[in-house]
């Protein structure tokens, strides 16, 4: 049936057709008509503080559930407050789509008021861009379809504003178009005979194992092969860590018993790594071989014995019913060394004590934001991951402010779950708008601020190659008084006995909170992993 409606009417049913349950905006006149449609039609909006929190927030939507979000900017700066986040999803792989507004068809072209070219400057991180024209219900389905298909990564669509208010025809048909990877036999069976050679396999899982949920049928094959499993760190959950067939994460910050695994192997299956230089990190050699299996083709410069293309899930369980079955490990798992200062009752606080008391008190399906920097690898260190999608942080492109809207995002995608930021106060004073955006919505966000007053991986970076000219301290600040200036409850704690008890009132209250622990601004992260 044909109907006539706006189009801004179109578009606010594409997007609820798309699986959109809540989008992200900060308002802007001329998107206003779009705005009203989807209140009507029944789309959660959350206003946030900032365009590019409103993308951090839809990209940890995604990373917390699989599920799509999508993001509404308005013309000219609004749209450009935007592209941080959008970076961010681009370069750590989650797909949302950002809606922007243009200004009215007639005037593109004519550097008019709040013009900018958009399209210029998104297409180098989005895997697509357009600017809508008269088919207005099949390119905004197209968009989101095109968002989560094959590898995830952000889609930008751009609408003149003029097209809101015009009157269109629609049917409102829409045919997904699912293009399926034909499973190549011949290669399936030259990854057996190659694993059946193998004396030593090892397998490594990264976030492409993630999105496409091949957790049960990658331990089936490892269980059957007698290889651990290693992961990158956005990988990270793919097995429970406690078990015996995980071997913890390879590369940069990486553990001791995934490096000698990886250097004993004689065959690598990877499985949805992108193989970027923190999984890498130069100790690729030609001693063994590689088989690569991904959702497409891999990008990195990196020659494979065999690649495979398609649906993970397929290929792996077709490669696990042809290969013959090993008995148990071929390597032994060592004890992991603890890291030094977490124990510590010194004041100021050490980070590391702070966070591994946090951790302590957590449940194995909560849900950890972390913002970038030391505090991402503290967490990355001190934490066992043992559910997929329960450590999210800014993985490849080390977003500061990512963590305070990214948490939101995963607290409305998962209700059910604990949602757990902990953050620096770098991070959190580019974002500290967010707060009020947890209070207005009551999002039950439990925060840990590891508060030591000063940008901490750069002032390690400056003390040992500049020998500490400089301190880049964050200057003074209250940040109890600020959080409950803008409506979320907070406490502080100055030693460990303070410590402890704001962690258990943290994280037993009702509503979002902060505990602000003040640490040691000379501790540094080590080098290395574990």
């Amino acid at each position: 049936m044909i109907n006539s409606c706006s189009g801004a009417e179109i578009i606010s049913k594409a997007i609820k057709d798309s699986g959109v349950e809540t989008l992200f905006w900060y308002p802007g006149r001329e998107i206003l008509p779009l705005y009203h449609e989807l209140n009507d039609i029944g789309v959660s909006i959350i206003r946030s503080s900032h365009e590019q929190c409103a993308v951090h927030s839809a990209d940890g939507y995604y990373r917390a559930s699989g599920r799509i979000s999508s993001v509404l900017t308005s013309t000219g700066p609004g749209s450009v407050n935007a592209m941080m986040g959008l970076a961010c999803a681009y370069k750590d792989g989650s797909s949302l789509v950002l809606i922007t507004g243009q200004v009215p068809t007639s005037k593109i072209g004519t550097d008019a008021f709040e013009e900018v070219d958009l399209l210029s400057m998104t297409s180098p991180i989005t895997k697509k861009n357009i600017r809508v024209k008269d088919e207005l219900y099949r390119e905004i389905r197209d968009s989101f379809q095109q968002a989560v298909s094959c590898r995830p990564r952000p889609v930008h669509v751009e609408i003149p504003t003029d097209l809101f208010e015009q009157q269109y025809q629609s049917d409102f048909d829409y045919f997904e178009k699912n293009i399926k990877t034909k499973l190549d036999i011949d290669k399936i069976k030259l990854a057996i005979k190659l694993i059946n050679e193998s004396e030593r396999p090892l397998v490594l899982s990264g976030y492409g194992s993630i999105n496409s949920n091949s957790g049960n049928n990658i331990y089936s094959l490892c269980s059957k092969i007698g290889a651990p499993i290693v992961t990158t760190l956005p990988g990270r959950g793919i097995i429970d860590e406690d078990d015996d067939h995980a071997f913890g994460t390879l590369g940069v910050r990486g553990t001791k018993n995934s490096k000698i695994a990886f250097e004993k192997s004689d065959l690598l299956l990877s499985f949805g790594v992108k193989f970027s230089d923190r999984t890498s990190y130069d100790i690729f050699d030609n001693s063994k071989k590689i088989i690569d299996v991904n959702i497409d083709k891999n990008k990195r410069n990196i020659s494979f014995d065999l690649s495979l293309i398609g649906d993970l899930n397929e290929i792996i369980s077709n490669i696990t019913i042809g290969v013959l079955r090993k008995d148990g490990f071929w390597i032994n798992k060592n004890p992991v060394k603890k890291l030094d200062g977490i124990s510590s009752s010194s004041k100021p606080l050490k980070p590391q004590a702070a966070i591994f008391e946090i951790l302590q008190k957590l449940n194995k399906d909560d849900i950890v934001v972390t913002d970038t920097g030391s505090i991402t690898v503290w967490t990355h260190l001190l934490k066992k991951v043992h559910v997929p999608r329960t450590f999210i942080c800014s993985h490849s492109f080390g977003a500061m402010g990512f963590g305070l809207p990214a948490s939101i995002g995963a607290k409305l995608s998962k209700p059910d779950k604990r949602v757990v930021l902990i953050t620096g106060d770098g991070g959190l004073l580019m974002v500290l708008g967010e707060l009020l955006t947890l209070s207005e919505n009551n999002i039950d966000v439990k925060i840990f601020l590891i508060n030591n007053g000063v940008l901490g991986t750069i002032k390690q970076y400056e003390d040992a190659k500049f020998g500490g000219e400089y301190t880049f301290s964050l200057g003074k600040k209250d940040f109890v008084a600020i959080s409950e200036g803008l409506g979320v409850q907070a406490l502080r704690a100055e030693d460990k006995g303070e410590m402890k008890k704001g962690i258990k009132e943290t994280l037993g209250s009702t509503g979002p909170m902060l505990l602000d622990i003040l640490c040691n601004p000379n501790e540094k992260v080590p080098s290395g992993g574990i």
